[in-house]
């Protein structure tokens, strides 16, 4: 991680000649090298001898500390206690640290002997050397300023062509060794072309790198090398590697993501070098920025590259915490350098991040829309749409176009509310009969006395079987058909179509006993298959309205029938002998999203979950079945048994429309 930020774009610019990125690991081990043999460092040296002897009982561990001593802090480690200060910069012989690791006495040395632990010669030999070198603390490294190290002695400067170069050259003279001889044009082509691009030189490049005979022929090489395409995907695997990028989910069944377009993205930022800061900024909070342009959108993919899963019986609450943990986790190792998950069980041990501070930066990360289950799908919603580059100047006017319409649609929409409340000011509501047009009902049916039907096509006749009695409604001004056992009502066929908007509304009678009941419906054998059933109807199943339509059967779905259905789910049951309120919605679009159901003026809770709810119906539910009150939609009612019709139950005010209340 740490090479790979090195590597991104911006820090090339403070490398001359460029040629040097080939010589940085052996640079690094060079530095490395030369510091532990002038000065010790404390996060380097000092801090894991401490770490592995000393903070289990004097660390941050409220818990499991001793003596009230801290020795991971600055305060703790120069703080004055009783018997003097802990560490003495530059006097080891009044520093309590290295007398209580030395100590002849074996109650007084340190770490205790039943603790099993003891420094070795080397390690006292660093804290002895610290302390009288001045005993200088240091934060982790991530929390420093970057700063320049001083430029180390040298006895010749023919060799040296940048300062890097004398890094090197004082650690080979340390050595006793000379530089070797600079090696053929040929190789070092190879050499720095796999280093920047990945691949090895084109041959026409190579060719004229090696008829180049000028001063600064290496410089032109690297230079066409940055200006690669293949630059940007040869550093571009570092960055996405440490996003955890992946063109599957990573977990349960693996399927495919499309998330390709970040990797893009990515990509064309490092060839185009991008300022770290703004690559920074775009790829945390993109969507965040005023008015963020899609690739803006699109660099956010950096948080929705995270593992997830579509796995049944998982926990959702607990897999929201883990993506969150992972986002942060995340976040912390790259931007931060830090391990900031250790804080998530506890205060972290080595750096100043607390639990409260860790899931304070979680709670950030759980700002959004996401659901936790993928779907086994490409592309889970939130998505954005990302146009191929020859349709990106269309799909800009579209969007032009789209938020020029919105704003024209927000202005109508205003002006029709005040018109709206005045009407509800003015009470002519109160005077509706029905919540559609009268123009638009295939079919009322009211009582009185007697049984009146009205229907748009004139088929008014109305056949009345078994012990149907007209009797109290819901309200004092509408009576009600009553259903007994072994009675029902037939109407007329309505013919409703799937891929027509249509709406049935009503009131019925919850009976006292329960059960899965027919309250109405038509049914009949699919002409093409008469093993399956076409058509529609309505049911009241453990005291809770379901509605289902039926499709002819083609083209097959993958249950062998084409069915859309609607429920409500335990929070919806009816109360028993209580009337209620039903309006079916469908907008005639042959799709499970469609369909509505509106229950004593509330819509009702959805039973149907996960990917039924994009099921579609395929063929038509028309048929010539007539319709069927308080017994089932089906074609033969002679076969019928007792517990197929609707005893106790009740309908009145039945009303069927040819469009959905919202049209």
């Amino acid at each position: 991680m740490y090479l790979a930020s090195l590597q991104y774009p911006g820090f090339m610019n403070y490398l001359s000649p460029l040629r040097l990125l080939l010589q940085i690991p052996f640079l690094l081990s060079v530095i490395i090298t030369q510091v532990i043999a002038q000065k010790v460092d404390f996060q380097r040296d000092v801090l894991p001898i401490l770490s592995d002897n000393c903070l289990t009982c004097h660390g941050p561990d409220e818990d499991s500390r001793m003596g009230n001593l801290r020795l991971d802090t600055q305060e703790g480690l120069f703080g004055v206690r009783p018997s003097g200060s802990v560490v003495v910069p530059h006097q080891v012989e009044k520093s309590q640290l290295y007398n209580r690791v030395t100590s002849k006495q074996k109650m007084l040395r340190m770490p205790p002997f039943y603790a099993g632990e003891k420094l070795t010669d080397e390690q006292i030999e660093v804290l002895e050397k610290w302390i009288k070198q001045g005993a200088e603390w240091k934060a982790h490294w991530s929390f420093q300023k970057p700063g320049k190290p001083e430029f180390p002695a040298i006895t010749t400067t023919a060799w040296i062509n940048n300062p890097i170069d004398q890094f090197v050259l004082s650690h080979l003279e340390t050595a006793g060794l000379e530089p070797a001889p600079e090696a053929e044009k040929s190789i070092l082509a190879r050499r720095v072309a796999l280093d920047l691009t990945g691949l090895p030189p084109q041959p026409e490049t190579l060719r004229a790198y090696l008829n180049d005979t000028s001063n600064n022929a290496y410089a032109k090489l690297v230079e066409k090398l940055l200006d690669s395409p293949h630059w940007g995907e040869h550093r571009a695997r570092y960055w996405l590697d440490a996003a955890r990028y992946g063109d599957t989910h990573g977990l349960h069944v693996d399927n495919y993501r499309e998330i390709w377009a970040y990797r893009d993205w990515v990509i064309n930022a490092f060839n185009q070098n991008r300022p770290f800061d703004q690559f920074t900024i775009e790829q945390l909070a993109g969507d965040l920025l005023p008015a963020p342009s899609l690739q803006q959108r699109i660099a956010t993919g950096f948080h929705r590259s995270n593992v997830t899963t579509n796995e049944a019986g998982l926990i959702e609450e607990e897999y929201e915490a883990i993506y969150a943990k992972d986002r942060a986790d995340t976040t912390g190792t790259v931007w931060l350098g830090l391990t900031v998950g250790c804080a998530t069980c506890h205060d972290h041990k080595f750096d100043p991040i607390s639990q409260k501070d860790f899931y304070s930066m979680t709670a950030f990360f759980r700002n959004t829309t996401q659901y936790v289950l993928d779907g086994n799908i490409s592309d889970t919603a939130p998505i954005v749409i990302v146009p191929q580059d020859s349709d990106k100047t269309t799909w800009q006017a579209l969007e032009d176009r789209a938020v020029h319409l919105k704003k024209n649609l927000e202005k109508t929409s205003a002006k029709n509310l005040e018109e709206f409340e005045a009407w509800l000011e003015s009470g002519e509501y109160q005077s509706l009969t029905s919540p559609l047009v009268k123009s638009s009902e295939l079919l009322t049916l009211s009582l009185d006395e007697t049984v009146q039907l009205e229907r748009s096509d004139g088929l008014n006749t109305i056949e009345l079987f078994g012990d149907v009695k007209i009797g109290e409604g819901p309200k004092e001004d509408i009576k009600a058909l009553h259903f007994q056992n072994n009675s029902w009502v037939k109407l007329a066929n309505v013919p409703l179509e799937s891929n027509k908007p249509f709406s049935i509304a009503l009131w019925f009678l919850e009976p006292l006993s329960t059960g899965n009941v027919s309250i109405m419906g038509q049914i009949a054998n699919d002409p093409k298959d008469d093993t399956t059933d076409v058509g529609w109807q309505l049911t009241s199943s453990a005291r809770r309205p379901n509605f289902k339509m039926l499709g002819e059967n083609y083209p097959t779905s993958k249950d062998g029938q084409s069915t859309i259905r609607l429920g409500v789910n335990f929070l919806a049951e009816f109360t028993p002998g209580t009337w209620n309120r039903l309006v079916i919605s469908y907008e005639g679009n042959e799709e499970r999203s469609g369909l509505k159901l509106y229950l004593n003026g509330k819509i009702g809770s959805d039973l149907v979950q996960g990917s039924e709810y994009f099921s579609k119906i395929y063929g038509n539910i028309l048929n010539k079945q007539p319709l069927l009150l308080g017994t089932l939609g089906g074609p033969d009612t002679s076969e019928f048994t007792e517990d197929d019709y609707w005893a106790g139950g009740a309908i009145a005010d039945l009303r069927i429309f040819n469009q959905a209340p919202n049209q």
